[in-house]
């Protein structure tokens, strides 16, 4: 899974299916270069009680296009997506000590679980907590009901994020995709970066809260 950060503007994207152009299957992770002794790994699991929990999850009879037209969300920027309206890509705040925290914390995740007597997989962009909180909603993307995105609402200007996709269309989200962990710096030089590391006010220090927004 393909995942840039621009450090010089705090700007993330998620690319939700696998990128053609900018970045390809030989696109190598360079936050190691950054982070010392950081572990690159997307946990993969099998989880029959997830299905149980997007059961408890309130689930939209609008499509997320749908949502989004008729205001009952808005998006914090561009999440792209195609003619059908299944989802590109996800553009974000995304301070670099968030996008470090995340990595850390293991947030990137898959799973596979059984949801709705069909077999479906997760790919989780935030902590579990905030990823499985009872407040989300989950909004199909078409009609065919083959994917959907799990939605934090956040009360101010009802903006959604994005904290998981759950498909069962390996076809257009390869699921061997989401568990190879391609986590790109852009923007700003390392060097700078290292400096704002060793600052008595360093996040990563600290480790990530989950109060960021991605």
């Amino acid at each position: 899974m393909v995942i840039t950060c621009d450090i010089s503007c705090s700007m993330g994207y998620i690319y939700v299916m696998p990128p053609k152009d900018d970045f390809n299957e030989n696109s190598k992770s360079n936050v190691d270069e950054y982070i010392k002794d950081i572990n690159l790994k997307i946990p993969y699991e099998r989880s029959i009680d997830l299905g149980l929990i997007l059961e408890k999850l309130k689930l939209s009879s609008k499509t997320y296009s749908e949502a989004l037209e008729v205001i009952e969300i808005n998006q914090e920027y561009c999440n792209d997506r195609d003619r059908n309206g299944y989802l590109i890509g996800i553009e974000m705040n995304l301070k670099a000590e968030d996008f470090i925290g995340l990595i850390k914390t293991k947030s990137f995740r898959v799973y596979e679980t059984i949801w709705k007597e069909k077999e479906f997989y997760i790919a989780t962009f935030d902590l579990y907590n905030i990823v499985f909180d009872e407040n989300n909603v989950i909004y199909p993307l078409t009609k065919d009901n083959d994917t959907f995105v799990v939605v934090k609402v956040e009360n101010k200007f009802n903006i959604g994020l994005i904290k998981a996709i759950v498909t069962c269309r390996n076809d257009i989200y390869p699921i061997e995709y989401f568990k190879k962990p391609q986590f790109i710096f852009l923007g700003e030089k390392q060097r700078n970066f290292e400096a704002r590391q060793t600052s008595p006010n360093n996040v990563f220090a600290q480790g990530y809260s989950g109060e960021g927004e991605v």
